[in-house]
């Protein structure tokens, strides 16, 4: 999902994002714990994972001509406790209303230190992605061409969904090693991943669950990608359905999905297990047009995007990136992003 909003000043605290803050405190201090990542129109930012300490770690000048950054992901590897690593993809010369730009990239950055607003980056690789996700005759590439991003859990490989027409192979996942290089690719047989997608990787790095389009009267479908062992003969792997729902993203301990629920129109927050069984459903949170959830590293918080409206008559449209205690209900506005 692309978030435009402005900041101003190199390395600084965001200005025109507000921190509406967590009134509880012993939830306030929960999440204080973690470390989230986000992007604005003027770059990619790091925060306490309760929206306070936010700061600019890449800024758009250091994209290209006007640039912008997207689908940021964290690796919460263990590997990664000493040095952290994190991805996005970017784009240049942005056409919002297109939706296109060029030199579409995979951006893999490794901080000096742990995780934490203010890190320094030791290192960035940018893999250009024109050959997996062909420049139109114009030169220019789709920026949904890149539908979702994800560490896999031992911070080894990426995970790249790919959406392209079908001359051009059709949609499928595309892996990287931590640097960045291209490893293999799985085509989905004609499926195809919902245009902003979510992708998260299972316990044992064998199998992807992702989001993939639905029929007409469907809100998507939750899949599970099986990928072949290694050096297994032939290169396919298996594609098989588990639920209803968009942007899935599995919990750290691995058992659980966190969907995007629609009936008769009112979105909301569903669990699952493993199979597709139906653990809670969270009726109506707060905001609109609710888009690719993610969970604190407990396991006890889901971060979500929505729309709200701002301004004397409410026609202005903000999104703000909130959170959802599983536990108590409580919906948290942390960050207004723009």
């Amino acid at each position: 999902m692309l978030v435009f909003a402005a900041a101003t000043g190199p390395g600084c605290l965001v200005s025109r994002q507000v921190n509406l803050g967590v009134s509880d405190r012993a939830a306030r201090g929960e999440l204080s714990r973690g470390t989230i990542v986000f992007c604005m129109e003027d770059g990619v930012y790091l925060a306490k994972g309760d929206g306070s300490g936010a700061r600019r770690l890449v800024a758009r000048s250091e994209l290209g001509r006007n640039a912008a950054a997207f689908l940021p992901a964290i690796d919460t590897s263990p590997i990664s406790a000493a040095t952290a690593h994190l991805l996005f993809l970017s784009v240049q010369d942005l056409d919002v209303r297109e939706s296109t730009g060029r030199d579409l990239a995979l951006n893999v950055l490794q901080l000096a230190g742990p995780l934490e607003p203010g890190a320094a980056i030791l290192s960035w690789r940018r893999a250009r992605l024109e050959k997996i996700a062909p420049p139109g005759p114009d030169g220019r590439q789709e920026i949904f061409a890149a539908a979702g991003a994800a560490w896999s859990r031992d911070g080894r490989r990426i995970a790249l969904g790919l959406n392209r027409p079908a001359p051009a192979g059709g949609d499928a996942v595309m892996l990287f090693d931590a640097e960045a290089r291209p490893l293999s690719q799985y085509d989905l047989g004609g499926r195809d991943l919902a245009r902003v997608s979510s992708l998260s990787w299972a316990n044992e790095n064998t199998a992807l669950v992702l989001g993939l389009e639905g029929e007409a009267d469907s809100p998507g479908v939750v899949s599970r990608l099986e990928l072949p062992a290694a050096g297994a003969a032939g290169s396919g792997a298996r594609l098989t359905d588990i639920a209803p729902g968009r942007f899935p993203a599995l919990s750290p301990d691995g058992g659980r999905i966190v969907v995007v629920g629609e009936v008769n129109g009112q979105q909301s927050l569903v669990l699952l297990d493993m199979s597709g069984g139906m653990i809670s459903r969270f009726e109506r949170p707060a905001g609109r047009a609710l888009t690719r959830p993610f969970w604190s590293p407990d396991g006890r918080y889901l971060y979500y995007y929505s729309l709200a409206s701002t301004g004397p008559l409410g026609l202005v449209e903000i999104t703000i990136l909130r959170c959802f205690d599983i536990r108590t209900h409580q919906v948290y506005d942390l960050l207004r992003l723009g």
